[in-house]
């Protein structure tokens, strides 16, 4: 029977050549579009990308020092790791790792030339407690033996790039920024580290860490960042991760907590957050965007469904006299619902293979414009694996049940004395009211997918008009780390001096200046912070962005001086402490910002004076964020390596590239360039996430308002061939052409109007979800919502306009004559 039933559908499917058509594309579009933006969140925020042994027992501590839950509060420090460590219960193990991947230059044995690579410090235990074993070689060696035998474990995916696979990689010497080390083994195929989009090519131990000058992603207070840091109890730079058995989790956050409420007086508000998803920013950023834009598709999906169940109510009536004939001759009506059932299973069927093309072609390019956004390659591609395809197929019973079964239920109601006298204008008229009501649905659907879009865009606009207090044209960010180079540390700031000089009066070049985090966002951030005259209320910590800078800083990138004056060349390291801080601190902490030059602020005691304010800047990272209490100190008076180097100049910033690669290497000959980029390029890059919601939300919506006009044509162009006698009438009386278009376009506004009513409220829910994602304006925005409601209306106007201009050109002779 089902196959007999196949045969027929398919000899049905090919007698409505176009109306199969119509369908399988609309519905391709539908399914295509959930299984593209599935197949991306799947594998970014649902999948578990930590391919190790018993993902699931895998917690990093969270010590919740600081945000609650926040990416902050994981910071550990040395001391810490040690007391978790000796605290934890049998059965369970803890290990740490740095929480930044570092960049540094590596020289094999042999070569000339050093290599760039991805370095991670790690516990000699942290392989073991994620469950991963060596592919060749063997691991880390324990603390005491690190010590004397500096080892490093290379990543299965390095050893391939670098070294070819060489099966005899291990014990070969690899010097990493000038240290030398042993190469111990080589990682497991599957396991590049855990961060999602940043793999690692090399781990080493945690005790290196001043042996590679290891100097980033941390949190101190106080602390000697000269000396090593794993034994410091207050500068906190690791992940500590634990392998916790399920029935041992709420003993072991109690112990945990115990073993560290004595340490420095920190917050023990700890707890243990499940860690088989591993790191990720790409799930931070994108988590939330892909949700929603989840939602968009499925509305979408919606649509199609309506618009298609339009089309089969109104092919499904016309078969009525089929229909009829079938049930005369014996046929039952669930016959007659499954052979219905069979139709649209088969075009779904057909529809969701090709919307797997389509999805296939569409989750690259999805994933092509949300990695413009960072900086690297991601360690995966999505694929149409099980899961997806089981979304797939959940997406396609669902299509069966929301546009096949009412047709279907509908079409079978057939009365037979009334079928077979039936002429063609009650066969219409007999699926008018049902396809009305669906065009009502599709316009509702369609008038919250564009408000989507347009909040999206009015937000996107916004975080365009943000104030970056700085001048984003004509600058240059350039990483450099003269280290690097092997330039001695008493030597640096002879290098900076000359790097300067020889920029400085290169052509085209107006200022230059460096700093130890620069525009891309602030890269240390410091707590236990006291200001002179505030008293920080119970429990609150004082933590500042730190930044040091040369005294060309400010005009370089040209932040505005409010008030004091910048830093210049005479703050030495044997002055004064001086800093410059920027608004919000002066206005947190003093009130009003123009009262904070003059005092004072420090770690220890407060004995740095501010002798400037300069107006707030926004991350590069997330420009939506607001402006954190920020410190600029002189570089000659704070012991750290600059990392950015910044050129203004006088022209586009992209002309002067050579010049000013080959100032520094006149100045510094062999000094690394990490990157150079301008920083417009930074700025667009910061608002790749809000760029790619525009342009999908926008997608969505005008895949919506095609569906949308379609159906509402599709309904009015049914209207008028059941009016054609009716209009004739009217025509041969006297009527104006005009009037009539009216009539129908009046008809067409009628329903959008019906739509227009059942979406407000379905607006209101929807911006109150999607009230977290838009920037500077109010998720029910009136001047979106206006604009919305004037596109459905114009869209409206337009859909109406074919069956009017037919219905005013109706011959009243032929109309009178039908039927």
């Amino acid at each position: 029977m089902a196959l007999h039933d196949l045969r027929c559908a398919v000899r049905v499917l090919r007698q409505h050549a176009v109306t199969t058509a119509v369908i399988v594309t609309t519905l391709a579009l539908g399914v295509g579009a959930n299984t593209a933006v599935f197949s991306l969140l799947d594998v970014v925020a649902l999948r578990s990308p930590l391919l190790v042994r018993d993902a699931d027992q895998l917690y990093v501590v969270n010590s919740g020092q600081y945000a609650a839950g926040g990416p902050e509060s994981a910071r550990m420090s040395g001391p810490m790791l040690n007391a978790l460590h000796q605290a934890a219960p049998a059965g369970v193990k803890v290990a740490a790792m740095s929480r930044g991947i570092a960049r540094v230059y590596t020289r094999a044995a042999g070569e000339r030339e050093t290599v760039p690579a991805r370095l991670q410090l790690v516990s000699p235990n942290l392989f073991p407690v994620l469950g991963v074993s060596p592919a060749l070689g063997r691991l880390l060696p324990d603390a005491e033996r690190a010590a004397h035998e500096p080892a490093v474990v290379l990543s299965y995916g390095y050893w391939q790039r670098r070294f070819g696979g060489a099966s005899d990689v291990v014990g070969r010497s690899l010097a990493i920024n000038g240290a030398a080390f042993t190469i111990a083994g080589v990682g497991p195929r599957d396991f590049a580290g855990v961060w999602l989009e940043t793999p690692v090519d090399i781990w080493i131990p945690l005790t290196a860490q001043p042996t590679v000058q290891y100097s980033q992603s941390f949190s101190a207070d106080g602390a000697d960042l000269g000396r090593p840091w794993l034994p410091q109890a207050r500068i906190w730079w690791l992940h500590v991760v634990a392998r916790v058995p399920p029935d041992q989790v709420a003993p072991a956050t109690a112990i945990f907590k115990a073993s560290l409420s004595g340490l420095a007086g920190r917050d023990t508000r700890l707890v243990l957050q499940p860690f088989a998803g591993g790191l990720s920013r790409l799930r931070q950023q994108f988590s939330t965007p892909l949700v929603a834009l989840m939602a968009m598709a499925m509305l979408v999906l919606l649509t199609a469904c309506a618009n298609v169940a339009n089309l089969l109510l109104s092919r499904a009536v016309t078969r009525q006299r089929e229909l009829a004939v079938r049930m005369a001759l014996g046929a039952g009506r669930p016959r007659l619902i499954h052979q219905l059932l069979t139709e649209s299973l088969l075009l779904v069927v057909i529809a969701s293979a090709m919307g797997l093309v389509f999805a296939r072609w569409g989750a690259d390019v999805l994933l092509r414009v949300v990695m413009a956004s960072m900086d690297g390659v991601p360690p995966f591609t999505p694929s149409i694996d099980v899961r997806v395809l089981a979304f797939t197929a959940g997406v396609a019973l669902v299509s069966v049940v929301a546009f096949g079964v009412w047709p279907a239920w509908r079409a079978t109601r057939v009365d037979l004395a009334s079928a077979f006298a039936a002429n063609a204008r009650t066969i219409l008229g007999g699926a008018a009211r049902p396809a009305r009501a669906l065009v009502v649905l599709q316009v509702a659907l369609s008038l919250l997918l564009v408000t989507g879009a347009g909040l999206f865009a009015r937000s996107f606009q916004k975080l365009l008009d943000v104030d970056l207090g700085f001048e984003s044209g004509r600058v240059l960010a350039i990483g450099v780390d003269p280290r690097l180079a092997g330039v001695a540390p008493e030597s640096l700031p002879e290098t900076y001096a000359r790097v300067l000089d020889s920029l400085t009066h290169a052509p085209e070049v107006d200022s230059a200046a460096f700093a130890m985090c620069g525009l891309r966002g602030v890269c240390a951030r410091e707590d236990g912070f006291q200001v002179e005259g505030y008293r920080p209320r119970e429990g609150e910590v004082v933590i500042f962005g730190v930044d040091a800078v040369t005294p060309t800083y400010f005009s370089t990138v040209g932040t505005p001086l409010l008030a004091g004056r910048a830093l210049n060349d005479a703050d030495r390291s044997h002055t004064a402490k001086v800093a410059v801080v920027n608004r919000t601190l002066a206005e947190r902490y003093f009130g009003d910002w123009r009262r904070a030059v003059g005092r004072r602020i420090g770690l220890a005691a407060p004995d740095i004076e501010i002798v400037g304010i300069v107006e707030d800047t926004r991350g590069l990272t997330d420009l939506k964020a607001a402006a954190i209490p920020s410190v600029f100190v002189p570089l000659s008076q704070r012991p750290v390596v600059p990392r950015e180097l910044l050129v203004r100049a006088t022209s586009d910033s992209s002309m002067v590239a050579s010049t000013v690669r080959s100032a520094m290497e006149n100045a510094a000959p062999g000094l690394p360039i990490e990157r150079m980029e301008p920083i417009e390029i930074l700025v667009q890059r910061g608002l790749s996430q809000e760029r790619v919601v525009v342009w999908l939300t926008a997608s969505f919506g005008a895949l919506a308002l095609g569906l949308a006009a379609l159906g509402l044509f599709g309904v009015l162009s049914h209207a008028t061939a059941r009016r054609r006698p009716e209009i004739g009438v009217r025509l041969a009386l006297g009527a104006a052409p005009k009037l009539v278009r009216w009539s129908v376009v009046r008809d067409g506004l009628r329903l959008v109007l019906y739509g227009l009513v059942l979406a407000l409220p379905l607006v209101l829910i929807g911006g109150r979800l999607i009230s977290r994602l838009v920037f500077g304006i109010s998720p029910y925005d009136p001047l979106t919502v206006i604009v919305a409601v004037l596109v459905l209306v114009f869209v409206g106007i337009a859909a109406s306009a074919g069956p009017a201009r037919r219905a005013s050109r109706v011959d009243p002779m032929v109309a009178l004559r039908q039927d």
